[in-house]
């Protein structure tokens, strides 16, 4: 680490504590001095353990000045230990303590019970981005805590980064060195995948490969029909999937897949995908096949506002080589993905399909559809 950033650390925690101190209640301002007596005594007047200063409770600013006594005063008299602030990362007391390098406050929060993998309602960062953000000298040691505690180094946030993506972009060599040598090699995805277009207006659907809980060697055949009223009539392309309006001042965009291809051959090749790898034969059927299977799309949008959502109206049947229809499954509904908060586009992109994987999953994992399959 370089003198300028430490003393930049330092230079933030000063303004911080200085800047904030006239303005916090006298609840915060004990557990930011780590004065126990005066927490204990404000707190059997009445004091409410999670009253707010500047949006942030006693145990955020506790936890980030390093008071350990006083975090462990407040989460005896019940101070809730994963609350997010909301005025300054929307993040928990743990996120505060590793962006501000306090390894021991770090501890005692997670033996506490604190949720290592708490997402910030900022961008969805974990607190290994946040010791990566705050790039104190106590970093590594929490990211080593935080490793160890079953933290997920490869969670993806709303700009589709994971912890090495943010290490990467600060040149953190000791950080990526960590993250380096735990668990596999760290996919490229979101925005570190080369075929991640940020501020295109589609989404990639073909990684949206449901996952089938069961094995089968029938020769199968799929015919994937869109039925999308507004698709069928002409009113929009084939490879429409869905609408985004960016910002309240500008006009709704239509999303298409991001190949251009027909929504129906993004998801055969998904579904065909899928099928092979539970060992049905789906290649070369020189005979007639053992089932058919017809997918139906009645709906499938996208709709990203203020809100992220997936609607969805989804039909799968199986019949045998006769045409005789053994089973059928067929689901609907909305998938609400999220509230907007700094990347909607981006933020759709990622969420969307991985709702559509999971109702995919959902459609083929039918018992009843199992069983016609096998």
């Amino acid at each position: 680490m370089t003198i300028f950033k430490r003393v930049c650390c330092l230079f933030t925690l000063v303004t911080i504590f200085y800047g904030c101190a006239t303005t916090m209640t006298p609840l915060t301002k004990a557990s930011s001095y780590g004065d126990v007596a005066a927490i204990n005594t404000l707190l059997k007047q009445g004091v409410n353990v999670n009253e707010a200063s500047r949006g942030a409770s006693p145990l955020h600013w506790a936890a980030c000045y390093g008071q350990v006594e006083a975090v462990k005063a407040l989460l005896e008299a019940g101070a809730d230990i994963n609350g997010r602030d909301r005025g300054k990362f929307f993040a928990s007391p743990l996120h505060w303590a590793a962006r501000y390098g306090q390894v021991e406050v770090v501890k005692v929060l997670i033996t506490a019970g604190a949720d290592v993998n708490a997402r910030d309602h900022y961008c969805d960062g974990t607190p290994l981005v946040s010791a990566i953000a705050g790039a104190t000298p106590g970093r590594i040691e929490i990211a080593n805590i935080l490793i160890a505690k079953g933290v997920d180094i490869e969670a993806i946030d709303c700009v589709g980064w994971k912890a090495r993506n943010h290490a990467e972009h600060v040149s953190d060599k000791p950080f990526i060195n960590i993250l380096s040598s735990h668990g596999k090699s760290i996919a490229r995805t979101g925005m570190d995948d080369p075929d991640f277009k940020p501020t295109e207006n589609n989404i990639n659907f073909r990684n949206a490969i449901p996952q089938i809980n069961y094995s089968g060697t029938k020769k199968v055949k799929i015919t994937v029909l869109d039925k999308r009223a507004y698709v069928v009539s002409g009113k929009t392309k084939p490879n429409y999937v869905g609408h985004i309006r960016p910002n309240p001042l500008l006009p709704t965009r239509d999303m298409t897949t991001t190949d251009k291809l027909p929504l129906s051959d993004v998801l055969t090749s998904c579904i065909l995908s899928s099928l092979k790898k539970a060992g049905f034969e789906v290649n070369d059927l020189s005979t007639k096949p053992d089932r058919s299977l017809v997918f139906i799309i009645n709906e499938w949008m996208s709709d990203g506002f203020y809100n992220i959502g997936f609607t969805y109206n989804l039909v799968l049947q199986v019949m045998d080589k006769n045409g005789v229809l053994l089973s059928l499954n067929a689901i609907d509904g909305l998938d609400e993905l999220g509230s907007a908060k700094t990347m909607l586009l981006i933020q759709s992109k990622l969420l969307v399909p991985d709702a559509a994987k999971k109702r995919l999953g959902e459609l083929f994992n039918n018992p009843e559809i199992k069983k016609a399959l096998q």
